[in-house]
């Protein structure tokens, strides 16, 4: 069968400890969201300093970030408001700068050529998405990222590719650094610094969310972390060494990678050193009802999670099957909504909501539609199928 981003565990727990801290459900709570040390409860379209603990307005928000080389900007990667957060903070730097970068996690680095031709307007964004290989490699709907691109490219920007290849993040993950090859070895970052005791703790508790199929243990699922974190920050420190002193990049990056600064922010740093900033998008029915003020510089307030496009995570690991013939379950996440309901691994998910799946975009879209926390899933389970029903971030 034919490799596929959604078909190893390694790169989707990844991908989910980088977009929205593993795999947990969001239930809503009754108690204000705060940060901490503060009793002011925080509303949508708050904008909070960490430092100070102050709500800021948009403008003072754009003053601070004009003043740093780098920001960082978070995202959960199926989630509308955070992309379109993201475009905002993007066209007011360039209003400001027209000196801009932006770089994307979502793009290998071997990819930069593409990504040159096409801010080029050289290329379109068909040819962008087929020549980048998008579907295999990243795998989110195009759609989350094409107003972004659309808008760097047509201001013919620099779009910075970051990431490093999933295949051997995926080989790392399975038997640890020491399995790659010296030409595989070449494709990731020189240095990779596994000493950060505090990072590292932080990706064990993620760690212990996850399924294990296909990862050696939490060395090698460690490993494949950094694999992916210092190929970021290098491929930074490079642009930062590289571009004009007037020059400002600004990254767009899962959540995961810049929290509390000790992924990439502080390793590209090390690196080069400058000045950055992180802002982190947080739903107001964040679980942790207080928010942690070393989570990032600033922290912008969004609506409920239940109400972005991508509902809630099923808790599944999936590879789409020749011919549109549906979803294989490849691994189920244990006490996840997918494992509550009954979803186990072999099974074929053919359709949600009672229309047909054959990537996991089709997920997406039909979660979008929907208007209730309970959906049906027909699978297919040893030739024979069924019906289920699983549980969504319940209202």
């Amino acid at each position: 069968m034919k490799p596929n981003q959604t078909t190893l565990t390694i790169l989707v727990c990844l991908l989910a400890l980088a977009s929205s801290y593993g795999c947990k459900s969001l239930i809503k709570q009754k108690l204000p969201l705060t940060l901490q040390g503060r009793s002011q409860a925080l509303q949508p379209g708050d904008i909070v300093d960490t430092r100070t603990g102050e709500i800021i307005s948009f403008d003072k928000l754009f003053e601070n970030l004009s003043k740093a080389k780098v920001v960082y900007v978070g995202e959960t990667h199926t989630s509308i408001e955070d992309h379109q957060i993201q475009r905002r903070i993007l066209q007011s730097l360039y209003d400001g700068n027209p000196q801009l970068v932006v770089a994307m996690e979502m793009f290998p680095r071997h990819t930069q050529p593409v990504l040159d031709r096409y801010s080029s307007g050289l290329m379109s964004e068909q040819a962008l998405i087929e020549e980048a290989n998008w579907d295999e490699i990243w795998g989110h709907s195009f759609q989350f990222y094409r107003g972004i691109l659309t808008w760097a490219g047509g201001k013919q920007l620099k779009i910075l590719a970051l990431n490093a290849p999933p295949e051997v993040v995926r080989k790392i993950g399975r038997n640890g650094l020491s399995s790659i090859t010296p030409q595989e070895r070449s494709l990731i970052a020189e240095q990779i610094d596994l000493a950060d005791s505090a990072h590292k703790e932080y990706v064990r508790q993620e760690y212990e969310q996850h399924v294990k199929e296909n990862i050696k243990n939490f060395e090698s699922f460690y490993e494949a972390q950094l694999a992916w974190e210092e190929t970021m920050a290098e491929a930074l420190a490079q642009a930062i060494h590289s571009n004009n002193k007037l020059d400002q990049l600004v990254v767009l990056i899962g959540k995961g990678h810049i929290v509390q600064s000790f992924g990439v922010p502080e390793r590209t740093r090390r690196r080069a050193k400058h000045e950055y900033a992180t802002i982190v998008p947080i739903p107001i029915d964040y679980p942790e009802r207080q928010i942690d003020p070393a989570l990032a510089d600033y922290v912008w307030i969004t609506k409920e999670s239940t109400e972005h496009h991508h509902r809630g995570m099923l808790g599944v690991m999936v590879t789409p099957l020749a011919n549109g013939g549906g979803l294989e379950i490849k691994g189920v996440v244990p006490n996840s909504p997918a494992a509550q309901a009954g979803v186990k691994p072999g099974d074929v998910l053919y359709c949600f909501d009672g229309k047909p799946v054959s990537d996991i975009a089709d997920i997406h879209q039909a979660l979008a539609e929907g208007t209730t926390a309970t959906h049906a899933l027909g699978v297919k389970r040893g030739g024979k199928a069924m019906k289920l029903q699983v549980t969504l971030s319940p209202r």
